[in-house]
């Protein structure tokens, strides 16, 4: 049988004091509790009723181990982490503690809240100061987006902690408000305008991995992750991906579906494999020693000195020493680099622009969700871009076609 709690007067309130069990650091502890009840003006007797209610409500809200009541600060560190660092990417799992630690470590209101206690209110309150206080890489306040992570973040902790019994009831933090912040800056899309610029003046093998990026939508961990098993019959595998020199599974089930190959850029492809002396294995991409090229090495490398270029002498922007007559003024004509992701954003934008439904762009694009695919990958376009994406397969025709020439001038020579 239920005992009511203590219940005395402070002030002109009601007040029920309770003990439960507490982990602390690693140690379980039974703590004293005291919590506003009613106002004084309701009896002793009615408010000792309303204290046994609420300490039968707190008996089903807690875990049913005291061991499990913990601090989110102490779920984090010492059972999310864990999880996700065994069960997302390594780059995923990197992702998710630099935003704790960044914006929810040091708040002793976030990282301090007892699991069990925190409410939608609370998650509210915390996403408000982060988006006063923090700032990003740049030193400027916090974009829109930025704190729709950290919400997503915070909601999966919570999801985790419901499964593994920490928390009963609802995630707390699926109904809490992004408070309002600034939209990021507009992501961007290559035309094929730029693309065709970039194929006509790159070196191999920076050519060849443009054109891949551009016409079939990989990531530039996939890029990198391209093994020639995976190559044939129109369509390229993607079998892998390479995060910072660690090969993993690709994000999804969907990422993992083939993607189809112009019949023009399987013939770059073909052209590629036997510059490098026809490998049947490995990667697409290779180092000299075999490895699989790092696209980023390929930009510093060979695009960005490209790209990068003075208008009047043509030498690249490092090579533009002082001893020149002139300034460096960067050739105009040329695209700007605006990230191997730009390649990915532009091939949905066309495709969906030449008329092809959202349900085929997504599946090419290998996303998820179509809703990823609408929002963030496909861009407003001139009809300029329309018409030049129409001629896509014959822009890479005459690539190819312009190669044959040059290697047959080459081999009557």
């Amino acid at each position: 049988m239920n005992r009511a709690p203590y219940v005395f007067r402070r002030g002109k309130s009601w007040v029920f004091r309770f003990r439960e069990t507490v982990n602390d650091g690693g140690q379980l502890k039974s703590v004293q509790r005291a919590r506003p009840l009613c106002a004084a003006t309701m009896s002793k007797k009615a408010a000792r009723k309303l204290a046994l209610a609420e300490v039968q409500a707190l008996g089903k809200s807690r875990p049913s181990k005291p061991e499990l009541v913990v601090t989110l600060g102490q779920f984090v560190t010492g059972v999310y982490q864990p999880f996700v660092e065994a069960n997302k990417r390594a780059a995923t799992a990197q992702g998710y503690t630099d935003m704790w630690d960044r914006h929810c470590a040091q708040r002793k209101s976030i990282s301090g809240a007892l699991l069990k206690d925190v409410k939608t209110a609370a998650v509210y309150s915390w996403l408000c100061e982060i988006a006063a206080t923090d700032k990003n890489r740049n030193s400027e306040p916090l974009k829109k987006r930025t704190l729709q992570h950290i919400k997503a973040f915070l909601s999966g902790v919570f999801k985790l902690a419901k499964n593994h019994g920490y928390i009963n009831g609802e995630n707390p933090v699926r109904d809490a408000t992004v408070p309002p912040a600034p939209d990021g800056a507009e992501t961007y899309a290559y035309s094929i305008a730029e693309i065709t610029a970039m194929l006509a003046v790159l070196p191999e093998p920076a050519r060849t991995m443009v054109a891949t990026a551009a016409f079939t939508g990989l990531r530039r961990s996939e890029l990198q992750g391209l093994l020639w098993e995976g190559y044939g019959n129109g369509e390229l595998r993607v079998m892998r991906s390479v995060v910072e020199g660690n090969v993993q599974e690709c994000k999804t089930r969907a990422s993992r579906a083939a993607v189809p190959l112009l019949p023009s850029l399987a013939r770059v492809l073909d052209a590629h494999r036997e510059r490098d002396q026809g490998p049947v294995s490995g990667p697409i991409f290779r180092t000299s020693i075999a490895t699989a090229l790092d696209p980023n090495n390929t930009l510093n490398r060979q695009i960005l000195p490209v790209l990068n270029r003075c208008a009047t002498c043509k030498r690249p922007e490092d090579e533009h020493t002082a001893n020149v007559a002139h300034e460096y003024q960067r050739d105009e004509s040329l695209p700007r680099w605006r990230g191997w992701h730009a390649f990915r954003r532009g091939l949905g934008t066309n495709l969906y622009a030449l008329g092809v439904n959202e349900k085929t762009v997504q599946a090419i694009l290998r996303h998820a969700d179509v809703g990823t695919t609408m929002t963030y990958y496909v861009k407003s376009l001139s009809g300029d871009s329309v018409r030049a994406m129409a001629a896509l397969d014959n822009i890479l025709c005459s690539t190819c076609a312009l190669d044959s020439s040059v290697t047959a001038d080459m081999q009557t020579q």
